[in-house]
C-alpha cells in the first residue's frame, strides 16, 4: 500500500494540480494533508481561494478527504467548513490513518 503513496508528480502549489490529468488517470480520490501543507499550522481558516479550489474539486466528482496527525477539533473544522470527511490523529506515516482514510 505504501509504494501507492509515494509522490509520482510535484507542484508548486495546489493551483497548479491539472485536474484534467487525474481524472484521465482515473483518479477518482485525493487525501490531503493540512498543516504546513494547505495552511501554515498557526491558521485557524484556509485562503478564501484555497477554499473555492476545494469546493472545485468535490463539484469535479473528486472525493476529497484531509488526513491530520493534528487532534479531532482542528481537523473537523476544516472539514465542516467544506464538508469533506476527515482523519485527525493519523500518525503518519504510519499506515493505520491513512487506512481509514480510504475507507471513506
Amino acid at each position: 500500500m505504501l509504494s501507492k503513496l509515494y509522490p509520482r508528480a510535484y507542484v508548486p502549489s495546489l493551483f497548479h494540480i491539472n485536474t484534467a490529468d487525474l481524472k484521465k488517470k482515473g483518479i477518482k480520490a485525493i487525501l490531503f494533508d493540512i498543516d504546513n501543507t494547505l495552511i501554515p499550522w498557526d491558521r485557524k481558516h484556509m485562503d478564501p481561494e484555497i477554499e473555492a479550489w476545494f469546493r472545485d474539486l468535490c463539484r469535479q466528482g473528486f472525493k476529497v478527504c484531509f488526513v491530520s496527525n493534528n487532534n479531532e477539533s482542528r481537523v473537523s473544522a476544516l472539514c465542516c467548513s467544506l464538508q469533506v470527511p476527515g482523519v485527525h490523529k493519523a500518525a503518519k506515516p504510519r499506515r493505520s490513518g491513512l487506512r481509514r482514510a480510504s475507507a471513506w
